[in-house]
């Protein structure tokens, strides 16, 4: 339905197994590539009459690797047909890993297994990607190899912005005691 809508990309969470990337893609690709049905009517808004000649070469299909499993399956996820792409999700990845919530992780085991991704994603003609919490978290990644990085997400920023309207409203009220 998003790709019907419009959309040029799907991210798929939790993808933990070959079989799973391998019903995503097809999912997203039209025949003989895949299995996803003709109903494309706001995408041929967004991009002309002839979208379903190209979907399959222009619409994005990412495989989001975020546990432990999908560690232990990454070269079989990365040369599933058809995938564009194996983005990263750091927190629940370094939940997965160590039980510890937060973005952003270091640490040599974490780093090593991003390093893997990295490493899939080139073996496969991949791009890989990241979801990062800062910006220079975000350096350190693409240093690392990551094509495609994401930094906060929209309501991190919004709240982070809020947070700081807030601030700055209340240091320059002149307010009696």
């Amino acid at each position: 339905k998003m790709l019907d809508a419009g959309a040029y990309g799907i991210i798929c969470p939790m993808v933990n197994t070959a079989d799973e990337c391998k019903a995503f893609v097809d999912a997203v690709r039209y025949p003989p590539l895949g299995i996803r049905s003709l109903g494309p009517t706001r995408a041929r808004v967004w991009a002309g009459a002839d979208y379903a000649e190209h979907a399959n070469e222009t619409v994005v299909a990412m495989a989001m690797v975020e546990t432990v499993e999908a560690l232990e399956n990454l070269d079989a996820i990365a040369a599933t047909p058809g995938l564009d792409g194996i983005f990263v999700g750091a927190g629940d990845l370094r939940f997965g890993m160590f039980g510890e919530v937060g973005l952003d992780g270091r640490g040599e085991a974490f780093t090593d297994a991003l390093k893997r991704i990295v490493a899939a994603c080139e073996d496969h003609n991949l791009v890989p990607g990241i979801f990062c919490a800062s910006p220079s978290y975000a350096h350190e990644m693409m240093d690392l190899g990551f094509r495609f990085v994401t930094v906060k997400s929209d309501s991190m920023i919004l709240g982070e912005f809020a947070r700081q309207m807030v601030e700055q409203t209340r240091s320059t009220m002149n307010v009696d005691k």
